[in-house]
Parts: C-alpha cells; structure tokens; sequence
C-alpha cells in the first residue's frame, strides 16, 4: 500500500477539505497559495504573530486575509526542513538525504507536482539547496 503524506500535507497547507455540502460540490476558483518558508525567523519579529521588532504590513495583510501556522515541528538545520516540505515525509524516511542532494525516489511525488496535478501553477524563488547543480542538469 503507498502512502499519500504529501497529499495529506497539501490539504493541511490548503485548508481544503471535501465540501461540507457534499462530494459532488466543486469550489468555482481555487485558492492562491503562497507559503513563505524563512530561516531564522521567529515569531516574535512579525507582527502578525504579535512581534514588533519590526514593521512587517505586508505580511500581516497576507496573514489577515489567509492562514497562518500557529504550531509548527522543524528539523533544527534548513535543509531537512526543505526536504521534508517537498516530501511531506521526514528524512529519515526518505533514508537521509545529505546536504544538497533531494532523493530521485520522492521527485515525482513533491508538493509542487501534487499542486501541478491539481491545476496549479507552480513556481519557486529564493535559496532551496536541494542541488548543487553539478551533474544534474538536464
């Protein structure tokens, strides 16, 4: 039996659950989904969360008219916690990828292939660490 943990992550991440109303009602637009993933960043700096160190308004309109993690586990380094945000596993599932590397095993089952399969464009911007780019490409 194969898992779907990283289908289970998608609704988590979405908030979408089968329709109250019953299976066959469809929402007429898909949420937009834009998740910010920050390192060291606490929750004190943001003001959405409370935090005043500095003025953050832009965030706190997204969070206002969106979702927002209140509780949250992370691996204690940033590139596990990529890895298993692209997985919806954690690494040592996943046989523990060393730095810069992503396991081929779990490449078609990442969250933006999940989004892409449900009608979503997907795209990424910022550091992820999950190539060195060597002999890789293709």
């Amino acid at each position: 039996m194969r898992r779907q943990p990283i289908s289970i992550l998608l609704a988590l991440l979405c908030g979408i659950l089968i329709p109250t109303g019953g299976a066959s009602q469809e929402p007429k637009t898909k949420p937009n989904i834009l998740f910010i993933l920050a390192d060291d960043v606490g929750r004190e700096v943001l003001g959405c969360y409370g935090g005043s160190s500095y003025e953050t308004p832009r965030i706190d309109s997204l969070a206002d008219s969106g979702m927002k993690f209140t509780n949250a586990y992370v691996m204690p380094v940033c590139h596990p916690t990529r890895v298993a945000l692209l997985s919806g596993q954690y690494p040592f599932q996943l046989g523990n990828p060393e730095w810069g590397t992503y396991p081929k095993k779990a490449e078609g089952d990442t969250l933006p292939n999940v989004l892409k399969r449900a009608g979503y464009s997907t795209a990424v911007a910022g550091k992820w660490q999950l190539a060195l780019l060597k002999n890789d490409l293709g």
